[in-house]
C-alpha cells in the first residue's frame, strides 16, 4: 500500500497512522498465552469508536 493510501486509510482512527509489526507481534506470542478465544481488533481503535 502506498504511503498516501496508508495515511488516507489511518487518518480516521484514534491512533491515526498504521501500527507497526512490532507493536501487534505480541498476539502471536508467548506473552500473549493467557487470552483463549479471544478477538482482538487491531485497527488503531476504530471499532472502539465507531457505531456500527
Amino acid at each position: 500500500m502506498s504511503d498516501s493510501r496508508t495515511a488516507s486509510v489511518t487518518a480516521g482512527t484514534p491512533a491515526g497512522r498504521a501500527g507497526t509489526p512490532h507493536e501487534v507481534a505480541w498476539i502471536v506470542s508467548d506473552r500473549a498465552a493467557y487470552p483463549h478465544g479471544a478477538e482482538v481488533a487491531v485497527d488503531g481503535g476504530i471499532t472502539a469508536t465507531k457505531l456500527f
